[in-house]
C-alpha cells in the first residue's frame, strides 16, 4: 500500500511539473501573439476606415482612359 501511494504521490509531481512548464511556455509566448493580434487589429481598421476615392493612382494605374 505504501509503495502504491509513494509512487502516485510521484505521478501527481510529475503532473504538475509539466503543468508549471505549459504555463510557462504559454506566459513565454504570449507577448508575440498578442503583437501579431494588434498588427491583425490595425490591419481591419485600415481596411475598413480605408477611403480608397480619395486616393489618385497614377495614369498608368487607371482603368478608364480620358
Amino acid at each position: 500500500m505504501f509503495k502504491a501511494g509513494k509512487e502516485l504521490w510521484e505521478a501527481g509531481e510529475r503532473i504538475l511539473t509539466a503543468f508549471a512548464a505549459l504555463l510557462g511556455v504559454l506566459v513565454k509566448t504570449l507577448p508575440s501573439v498578442m503583437l501579431a493580434g494588434l498588427i491583425a487589429l490595425g490591419g481591419v481598421w485600415v481596411l475598413n476606415n480605408l477611403d480608397v476615392s480619395t486616393l489618385h493612382l497614377p495614369s498608368f494605374l487607371q482603368l478608364s482612359s480620358r
